[in-house]
Parts: C-alpha cells; structure tokens; sequence
C-alpha cells in the first residue's frame, strides 16, 4: 500500500507551514480529546515518498477577520469543550505548487 494516514499538530496561531507530501489529502482537522486546546490536530492522506512542499495555514478564531476566499481554501472548524471555535484555511497557491487537496475535491 502506498497511502497512509499521518496526523499533523496545528498550533491557534495566525500563519504556520507544514510540509506535506506533493499529493497529500487533508482529511479532518478537529481538537483530539485529551490533548491541548492550543493544539489541533490534522488527518492528513498521503503517499510518505512523494516530495514534501510548504504549505501555509492559518488559524481564525469565530468572530476574527478570515483571509480572502481567493487565497486561502476553508479546511475545516474544530472545536474542544469549554474552548473557542476554530476555523482552518490553507493557503490556495502552496496548495497549487504540491498538489494538495482538500476533502474529495478534485
């Protein structure tokens, strides 16, 4: 099997960069019970021999500005008990540059 599932930390700060394999699929971004709430945590698809690219991140609190529509694609909301809603976008030019996708989109 050449696809496996890795799990990435994204820390609640505004602009951050992971590297992810040149054809990755993020899954699910959500808060996982017993770890911080400063910390949320990325399922990401991936093939691990592909050529890791920088992709940009940005974590928006409810009621925060969010980035341009343009530039940056919505990943997901996550949420712990007793902690804020937050709203996860990826940068959409990183995301052109490795091939990352989103979900099941295209």
């Amino acid at each position: 099997m050449s696809h496996t599932v890795h799990k990435y930390a994204l820390t609640v700060d505004d602009e951050q960069f992971l590297g992810l394999p040149r054809s990755a699929r993020i899954l699910r971004v959500e808060c996982q019970h017993g770890a911080s709430d400063d910390v949320l945590q990325l399922w990401v698809w991936v093939k691990p021999k592909d050529p890791i690219y920088r992709v940009g991140f940005l974590v928006v609190g409810t009621g925060n500005p969010a980035p341009p529509p343009e530039a940056y694609a919505y990943v997901g909301t996550a949420n712990a008990d007793d902690a804020p809603v937050w709203h996860v976008f990826a940068n959409k030019h990183d995301m052109f540059l490795g091939s990352v996708k989103i979900g099941n989109d295209g």
